[in-house]
């Protein structure tokens, strides 16, 4: 679903219901490594160089940028997930879909849309 539509919320709260079953994919950035961040934990701390090349090598699932900074989704991180036995949570922009369709990962896709706010008034 589009930003602001409780993608977060509903990733987080699988997450911390389901560690055993559910695994969230940390992202790879360009940005600085922050103090309470563990490498590999949180995300992949990388140079812009090594960026660019694995993205024009095709291994990344999503890519972008923001505020100066590249973040994405490698394709192997998923796939390391998956020899663990545990379901990927993707947490991603509707425009990344088909990309992630024709994959071959095989994905469950939940659409979250937002509430009708005159329909729940009424309703």
């Amino acid at each position: 679903g589009a930003s602001g539509v409780g993608r977060s919320h509903i990733k987080n709260a699988l997450l911390s219901n389901n560690p055993e079953k559910f695994m969230y994919p940390p992202p790879y950035t360009t940005r600085p490594q922050k103090k309470n961040e563990v490498d590999g934990k949180d995300y992949y701390f990388v140079s812009t160089e090594e960026m660019t090349r694995d993205i024009s090598a095709n291994e990344f699932l999503e890519f972008g940028s923001y505020q100066g900074n590249m973040f994405g989704t490698k394709f192997e991180t998923v796939h390391k997930i998956h020899q663990q036995d545990k379901v990927a949570i993707l947490d991603i922009e509707p425009q990344t879909l088909k990309i992630v369709r024709t994959a071959e990962l095989s994905p469950f896709i939940v659409f979250i849309a937002p509430t009708d706010k005159a329909e729940e008034v009424s309703g």
